[in-house]
């Protein structure tokens, strides 16, 4: 247990780095809204522990800044959703490229049979406690340089 900790945190921290100018804040509401679309601006502040008011100044800057949109439910109009745009998704998948490079530079150092036993290990932690996380597929793995199947989705 105490190998997953440094690791988590090491993957934040460069996360963190790549977050295009965003706020921490910010960037982990469009996480949020990434991982589930149409969210309710009282979601995303529960998800930060923020109060109501803060986030939607926060939501409103990133629908003016094209992150987000923001649109009605159809069932209670005086609910307000929200769901990531295309250029919201690009900061993601840009932060999430940077941080894998960062970790393809960390793994390069090991030999290869170190780098299958952690390819394997991450694969069994995935089946273990991943469920609804998508694998990467074998196109994006190549793409991105990985040998094997040897990609860790940040």
């Amino acid at each position: 247990m105490g190998a997953i900790p440094p690791v988590i945190w090491y993957m934040r921290r460069r996360m963190r780095q790549n977050r295009s100018g965003l706020s921490m804040p910010q960037f982990r509401a469009l996480v949020r809204v990434e991982r589930e679309p149409l969210t309710s601006i009282t979601a995303i502040a529960e998800h930060l522990a923020a109060s109501l008011s803060t986030t939607s100044r926060l939501i409103s800057g990133l629908v003016r800044r094209k992150f987000l949109e923001r649109e009605t439910a159809p069932a209670d109009r005086r609910q307000a959703r929200v769901r990531i745009t295309t250029k919201g998704r690009a900061v993601l998948q840009a932060a999430r490229e940077a941080t894998g490079r960062e970790l393809e530079s960390v793994f390069s150092s090991l030999g290869s049979r170190e780098h299958d036993k952690i390819i394997d290990a991450m694969r069994i932690l995935r089946r273990l406690f991943g469920s609804g996380i998508s694998e990467p597929s074998v196109n994006h793995v190549r793409a991105n340089g990985f040998k094997r199947d040897r990609a860790v989705r940040v």
